[in-house]
C-alpha cells in the first residue's frame, strides 16, 4: 500500500491568526509538517493546538494568515480532505450506533481503510463493537477514535489527544500500533499529548505552541540538547548561569531547582557538576515543555 511521498511538500502553515472576538487563539503561527513523520504539538491548555488542527483540517475558519497541504489551499479541497482523518479527545457519535457500525461507517470514508489493523485494534483494545456509543465508557470511546485513526490510513492524520481516556496498558497498545503502521508506511501524523514522556520515543518533531504562538519549532533531540536541568546550590546557579536563560525556577532554602536553555561551555559545565550535593542533567521532552509554559506565564503577570 505504499505510495510515493513528496517530502518537500506537507503541511506549510504561514503567518496564520485565529481570533474569537477579542480571544486570539493563534497568534502569526508559521509553522512546516513535513510528510512522512510523527510531529508533536504540544503546549498547555488553550495553547492553541486544537484550533490549529481544526484550521487546517477545514473545521474551522482562519482569521488570516495561509496553510498550504502539498501545495494545496485544503479548505473545500476534497482531493486534500479525503486523505486526512482528525480525531480527538471529545470525539463524539450518535448514541445509538454501535461501535461496529461506527467502524463500518467510517470504512466508507477511507479508500485506503486497512481492515486487519481495525480488527487487530479491537481485539487488541477488547471494544465492544456491540455496545452503543451511548453507552461506551470514556476508555472504549478513546479507543473508538484511536481505532479509525490508525486504520484509516489517511496520509494526514491528526491525534488532538484522543488516547487521554485509556488507561495504561491501552495506550501502550495504541503507541505500539502506531510505530508499527509507521514503519511499514510513512504516513504523517500530528499528535498533541500532555503525556509527553509517555510518546516522547515516537515523536520526530515538535512544536511548541503557548498562547497561540510558536514558542519552539524542532527536532526533539534538538529541543532538548540545549535545555538543562540543574539541582543545586543556588547561589552557584546564579554565579555560574549569570545571563543564561532561565524557564524555570523552585527554590528551598539555600537550595534551588532550575530549567534553563541554551549551550554551555566546559568550565560552567565542570564548576555545575563539581558542586557538592549537585546535579546537572538534559532535561526530558516534558519539563521543557512544561517549563516553557511557566516560564511564559510568570513573565505575562509580571509584564501585567
Amino acid at each position: 500500500m505504499t505510495e510515493h511521498r513528496d517530502h518537500a511538500q506537507g503541511i506549510a502553515v504561514t503567518e496564520l491568526s485565529k481570533q474569537y472576538g477579542r480571544q486570539t487563539a493563534l497568534d502569526k503561527v508559521t509553522a512546516h509538517f513535513e510528510q512522512g513523520k510523527i510531529h508533536g504539538l504540544l503546549g498547555r491548555n488553550g495553547a492553541g493546538k486544537t484550533t490549529l488542527m481544526s484550521i487546517i483540517c477545514n473545521h474551522s475558519f482562519k482569521s488570516s494568515g495561509s496553510v498550504q497541504v502539498d501545495g494545496h489551499n485544503p479548505a473545500e479541497n476534497a482531493r486534500i480532505l479525503d486523505r486526512m482523518c482528525f480525531v480527538h479527545e471529545n470525539q463524539r457519535w450518535h448514541d445509538a450506533y454501535t461501535a461496529g457500525m461506527i467502524l463500518r461507517l467510517a470504512k466508507r470514508f477511507y479508500p485506503h481503510w486497512e481492515h486487519a489493523l481495525c480488527e487487530r485494534m479491537v481485539r487488541r483494545l477488547e471494544l465492544p463493537v456491540n455496545s452503543r456509543a451511548g453507552k461506551l465508557s470514556r476508555g472504549q470511546r478513546s479507543a473508538l477514535a484511536v481505532t479509525i485513526a490508525l486504520a484509516s490510513h489517511a496520509q494526514y492524520t491528526f491525534l488532538d489527544e484522543p488516547y487521554l481516556g485509556m488507561d495504561a496498558t491501552a495506550r501502550e497498545v495504541f503507541y505500539e500500533e502506531l510505530a508499527v503502521t509507521q514503519a511499514q508506511d510513512q504516513r504523517t501524523f500530528l499528535m498533541s499529548s500532555h503525556l509527553i514522556d509517555e510518546c516522547a520515543a515516537l515523536l520526530e518533531t515538535v512544536t511548541i505552541l503557548h498562547h497561540g504562538r510558536v514558542i519552539n519549532a524542532s527536532s526533539v533531540d534538538d529541543a532538548t540538547a540545549n535545555t538543562w536541568v540543574f539541582t543545586g546550590s543556588q547561589e552557584l546557579a546564579d554565579r555560574v548561569l549569570a545571563g543564561t536563560e532561565i524557564l524555570s525556577l523552585t527554590t528551598m532554602g539555600a537550595m534551588c531547582s532550575m530549567v534553563f536553555r541554551g549551550a554551555i561551555s566546559d568550565e560552567r559545565h565542570s564548576a555545575l557538576r563539581a558542586a557538592s550535593m549537585a546535579e546537572l542533567r538534559n532535561a526530558t521532552l516534558q519539563e521543557l515543555v512544561s517549563a516553557i509554559g511557566g516560564a511564559q506565564s510568570d513573565n505575562e503577570m509580571q509584564g501585567e
